[in-house]
């Protein structure tokens, strides 16, 4: 095919913007061309095949410092074998001199450019080595030549990563929500140290463009500020901000250069102690007893959580060889230089609907580029067969609107096969509706295979994945292959065995005090109080990062007191401190509970003449509290302490008297009295019948009173 055909328009503007052609012809063979700027091609040059036989290399190197080389094809046409092998290739190296650089691996057939590129898959080339050099090593097989290629020369400046840096990284240690003294949840954010990489001379001068901020709690937020503040839960937790600033050098990607340093701030909501062998409220007694309370208060451990990261949601509109990435960001959760190994492969999930999986691939991609090849147009049902799908609810037109998703795990092994149509991985149940979706699903009224929500092993080994960079960018390739159908990716994200990830933070506060005070008004507390302390391991509720490695205590105070004479309900109250200062309460509502007073009896000795000067003490009998009543008599002139009852005879008129004991109402009871009659004499005096009667012995005479 004539190359004419491909490169009118590009040798056009090519020639308008450069100023020089580098052909690999047999002279040009082994030079290294330093440039940034120019057009590459095969040695037929803008009108001709190339020629038979040829094994030629050249290298292009920027001649701007601090530059790197960017090679962007307009025209591949690359002989292929009859099994679809490269018969005529070129090979790409980072560096300058083949072989000993790195070979830029293009997941094509041996790896090698080779066969007919078309818009918009023309591949694109960056040198990324410290020389900023590209090399090309084209061989042809003979037999018959095609057009070759055209390529773009130019430069672009090489990410010089920027750092993440943040002002204050000191812990941030919250009293809870169900403490007496919560703090506040709102916590900011200082980043105005972030620091962009050093460029070259011929390097642009660069900013941080874009700070992302990952709160720990499941929310992110981008910022184009170096200042933020974040709101955390209302509940006890541990939280990890993680941030990753980006520059605005758009020459690499268009969303600029990103830091690769982890950068972190623990926010921790404190854990309330337990109070779970303390006394239990209500502490029953009844009247007359003291009570016995006993407070125990132990450590609690707040644990962080498996990190949960989310891609970015992705369109996948209709397209022949498109691919569409999203990426989620793993920076700092692992080890410093952390690498795969068997032990840590990740279990992929993704919520995908598309209404022809066999049009797709699916690539799982390391941050350092290693990449695993997970479905490779499965689900072909051929001429005849049945079409599979992704998803539940199928919107088979194609128009950009999406249906709704299913969600499908691949791990390495343990799942079900991709191609195991007849034992589990195809379902035929098709949704007639599902929300945010008001079209029509596909198949509501007949059974079209489905692929089953479930896990499923990776078509490809993730061995691919070995020795590839943990901390960073992975990112999720689906690639469309064949037109007619689109789809949409709504969400993905990578779940690490948990020994994987850097230790999470936990913590479980030690307690310095606890102390009983009284919480109404009922008999006072001890002012003496001792509390006793023990240590405690793995408290919970959340579990430890290491077995042993949460360590508490358990405080105990114990505290008798009393007696409780009136019924009713006092409260006690339990407060804890923790080591940061925060006080937690509980609260033991001591009730006393008394049967109702009742009297039976009530007596004086009595009769008594006023001359008897000693005090005369009543006799009350009953049950109950009636020990707290009073005296009162009627009528006037009885000397009776009204607490006591005593009467003192001497001090009193001579009557007879009505005396009422009464004891007050209380507690629910009614008031109750008791009424007994007490007479006081006047003293008798006597006289003789006749004055100086003399009385002979044996004789009797008369005395008048």
């Amino acid at each position: 095919m004539s190359k004419k055909i491909f490169t009118i328009i590009a040798l056009l503007l090519s020639n308008y913007y450069f100023s020089q052609t580098y052909s690999l012809t047999a002279a040009a063979s082994g030079s290294t061309i330093s440039t940034c700027s120019g057009t590459f091609v095969d040695d037929g040059g803008s009108s001709g095949d190339y020629t038979e036989g040829q094994d030629r290399t050249i290298t292009f190197c920027s001649s701007t410092p601090g530059d790197a080389i960017k090679v962007t094809f307009s025209v591949v046409d690359l002989k292929l074998a009859g099994n679809g092998s490269c018969e005529d290739f070129l090979d790409i190296y980072q560096g300058n001199a083949t072989y000993a650089a790195p070979l830029i691996a293009l997941g094509t057939p041996d790896d090698r450019l080779c066969g007919t590129y078309t818009s918009p898959n023309l591949p694109v080339f960056y040198a990324t080595s410290a020389s900023g050099c590209i090399t090309f090593h084209f061989k042809d097989a003979g037999n018959k030549e095609l057009a070759g290629w055209v390529a773009t020369i130019s430069c672009y400046t090489p990410c010089k990563n920027p750092t993440a840096a943040l002002v204050n990284t000191s812990i941030v240690n919250v009293c809870g929500p169900n403490s007496n003294n919560p703090g506040s949840l709102s916590v900011s954010f200082n980043a105005s140290n972030s620091t962009v990489g050093a460029y070259g001379p011929g390097g642009s001068t660069v900013t941080v463009n874009q700070y992302q901020w990952t709160f720990g709690d499941g929310t992110t937020l981008s910022t184009s500020t170096s200042t933020t503040t974040h709101t955390y839960p209302n509940t006890a937790g541990v939280y990890v901000m993680r941030l990753m600033v980006t520059d605005n050098n758009n020459d690499l990607t268009s969303s600029g250069c990103s830091s690769t340093n982890s950068l972190t701030k623990v926010i921790r909501v404190l854990p309330a102690p337990t109070f779970t062998a303390s006394t239990i409220s209500p502490y029953n007694i009844g009247c007359g007893t003291n009570a016995n309370l006993t407070g125990v208060a132990t450590s609690q451990t707040e644990t962080q959580n498996i990190p949960a990261v989310t891609g970015v949601t992705v369109t996948l509109p209709d397209g022949s060889g498109n691919s569409f990435v999203s990426s989620a960001d793993f920076s700092g959760l692992f080890p410093t230089g952390a690498t795969m190994t068997s032990g840590c492969y990740p279990t992929l999930w993704f919520n995908l609907e598309h209404s022809y999986t066999g049009d797709l691939t699916i690539d799982l991609i390391a941050p350092s580029g290693e990449t695993v090849r997970v479905f490779n147009r499965h689900g072909v049902g051929g001429m005849f067969g049945p079409i599979y799908m992704f998803g539940s609810c199928i919107n088979n037109l194609d128009d950009g609107v999406p249906g709704c998703g299913a969600t499908y795990s691949v791990a390495n092994s343990g799942g079900q096969s991709w191609t195991n149509y007849n034992a589990g991985a195809i379902t035929t149940v098709n949704s007639t509706s599902c929300p945010g979706y008001t079209g029509t699903c596909y198949g509501a009224t007949a059974t079209l295979p489905l692929y089953t929500p479930t896990l499923y092993n990776s078509t490809n080994s993730f061995a691919a994945l070995n020795g590839a960079t943990m901390n960073g960018l992975w990112q999720i390739k689906i690639t469309d292959n064949q037109t007619l159908d689109d789809g949409f990716l709504f969400s993905w994200g990578l779940v690490f065995p948990t020994s994987c990830y850097t230790p999470l933070e936990s913590i479980t506060p030690d307690l310095t005090t606890l102390v009983w005070t009284n919480g109404g008004a009922g008999p006072a507390v001890p002012v003496s109080q001792t509390t006793s302390s023990i240590s405690v391991s793995d408290p919970g509720p959340d579990a430890c990062p290491v077995v042993g490695n949460c360590l508490g205590n358990q405080l105990t105070n114990t505290i008798n007191f009393g007696p409780f004479n009136t019924p009713g309900t006092y409260p006690y109250l339990i407060t804890a401190t923790d080591e940061f200062g925060c006080t937690f309460t509980n609260t033991v509502n001591v009730a006393v509970s008394c049967a109702c007073p009742s009297l039976t009896a009530m007596s004086y000795a009595g009769p008594y003449c006023r001359s008897i000067n000693s005090q005369i003490t009543p006799t009350v009998t009953g049950s109950g509290a009636i020990s707290t009543g009073s005296y009162s008599s009627t009528p006037v002139g009885l000397s009776i302490d009204i607490s006591s009852g005593v009467v003192t005879p001497s001090l009193s008129l001579a009557n007879t008297y009505t005396i009422t004991y009464s004891v007050a109402a209380t507690g629910g009871c009614s008031a109750i009295s008791i009424n007994t009659v007490l007479t006081i004499s006047s003293t008798p005096t006597i006289t003789a019948s006749a004055s100086n009667s003399v009385i002979c012995l044996g004789n009797s005479t008369s005395l008048i009173g």
